[in-house]
């Protein structure tokens, strides 16, 4: 493995993981676009290609203090955010957008509203794997 790589690679997925989180400022105003979430599906890809890349560089051999596991983790949750939770809050949002039905309306919000605390959770998550990484190799 390559520490300084791996290293490298940690304080990048980092950073832009805490900048991915921020641009999601206008959300908590309702001040969304159309095709926000779009957006933010294609930015969460490269970061999850920088997670395959820390991954592959660890060995597979257990007890390391840094884990293959852990960028897999990151990996997946990036993914599930560009497969599944961001086409589906972007369905909800033109739903909300567009609507002129005021039930049709409120079902999109609630279903927008239904998916944030899972989404935070992956963030912490994610966040929580990158500290540990962090720590283990004295970044």
């Amino acid at each position: 493995m390559s520490a300084k790589r791996v290293a490298d690679l940690t304080r990048v997925i980092d950073k832009e993981v805490k900048a991915l989180e921020t641009s999601f400022a206008p959300a908590a105003t309702g001040a969304v676009p159309i095709g926000f979430f779009t957006q933010k599906a294609t930015q969460v890809l490269s970061i999850a290609a920088k997670a395959n890349l820390a991954k592959n560089l660890i060995p597979p051999a257990p007890g390391g203090l840094v884990k293959r596991s852990q960028f897999r983790n990151i990996e997946n949750k990036l993914q599930g955010f560009s497969r599944n939770d961001f086409p589906e809050l972007e369905t909800q949002l033109v739903t909300f957008q567009t609507s002129p039905e005021p039930t049709t309306r409120a079902t999109a919000l609630t279903q927008i509203a239904a998916k944030i605390p899972g989404i935070i959770l992956d963030y912490v998550i994610m966040k929580n794997e990158l500290r540990k990484v962090k720590k283990a190799l004295r970044i």
